[in-house]
């Protein structure tokens, strides 16, 4: 195809411009060939990019790219679309409010929206379902591909894997100074990310009784290093509302999370865990920000 294609980027967990994760949104990508999308996300560079393919009413389809191929999921693009749409009145809001459930190759979603006139817009997303696994190999492994001692990684602390839209294991530091110090040989680490089937590995100390800090790092999906993963802040809030490890106030907790700060693009969220015997879900909540938009020839 010849034509150009409108496209516009978002900074998510973000409540300023130049913060949080930054991702790029093709709200029109009906017509486009994956191999398109595929282009178009690696010509753009953005951790993640998201192609809707169909909108309805309380409905849209999306695929998600990086810069290496096709992701299962990105909940930064698909809070970032959500929002876009619902700028272009695509979706059905009252008193700029709104949801609707996103289908994507992870599954199904449920999201909500609301818009601002003049702050930025709010966001949702629903995790239901959350897996989990163990990690079942060295920690001094581990540690040397984060650049760390093992001692660094704190044994009474949760460590595993979580699924929460895409797998991420979840590794704890002892503290702040540890997790910005972290200097990790990407290279290993995909290695590893790649035998234990993640694709996100997610770093976390806590800052509050009901709060942490993490560093989401992705070197097997092509980024070493982005601001923020709400994949991996669901995944850590669930892990660790799971082993008790946070002040908790079931059936429904709230657990705060930032990052990014480090990189100079401070980046949070809320989350609400709702859990009993068990982790039911994570509602995810963030702001996000309209940077720009252009258009693009996807060809």
């Amino acid at each position: 195809m010849s034509d150009t294609i409108p496209c516009c980027l978002y900074d998510v967990f973000a409540e300023r411009p130049f913060s949080g994760e930054r991702v790029a949104v093709f709200s029109e990508a009906t017509r486009l060939a994956p191999e398109e999308m595929e282009h178009l996300a690696r010509e753009l560079g953005a951790p993640a990019t998201a192609f809707v393919t169909n909108c309805a009413a309380s409905r849209l389809d999306a695929r998600f790219f990086g810069p290496l191929g096709e992701l299962e999921f990105s909940a930064g693009a698909a809070l970032s679309a959500v929002a876009e749409l619902a700028r272009q009145g695509k979706l059905t809001l009252a008193d700029g409010k709104g949801t609707t459930r996103l289908f994507c190759r992870a599954g199904e979603f449920s999201l909500s929206v609301e818009l601002h006139p003049v702050a930025e817009t709010r966001v949702s997303i629903e995790f239901s379902g959350i897996r989990f696994a163990p990690y079942r190999h060295r920690r001094e492994l581990l540690a040397g591909c984060l650049g760390l001692e093992a001692t660094q990684l704190p044994p009474g602390w949760p460590l595993a894997m979580a699924c929460a839209g895409r797998w991420a294991l979840v590794v704890p530091v002892d503290s702040r100074a540890t997790l910005e110090a972290a200097r990790p040989d990407f290279a290993s680490l995909a290695e590893l990310n790649r035998k234990i089937g993640v694709s996100l590995t997610q770093l976390y100390t806590f800052s509050g009784p009901s709060a942490f800090h993490g560093r989401a790092l992705s070197p097997a999906s092509g980024v070493f290093e982005c601001a923020a993963s709400g994949a991996g802040f669901a995944a850590c809030a669930a892990l660790l509302a799971r082993e008790n490890s946070l002040r908790l106030t079931p059936p429904l907790s709230i657990v705060e999370a930032s990052a990014g700060a480090a990189e100079g693009r401070p980046a949070a969220a809320r989350l609400e865990v709702r859990h009993g015997s068990g982790v039911e879900s994570v509602r995810l909540f963030a702001t996000v920000v309209r940077m720009g938009e252009g258009s693009l020839r996807p060809s």
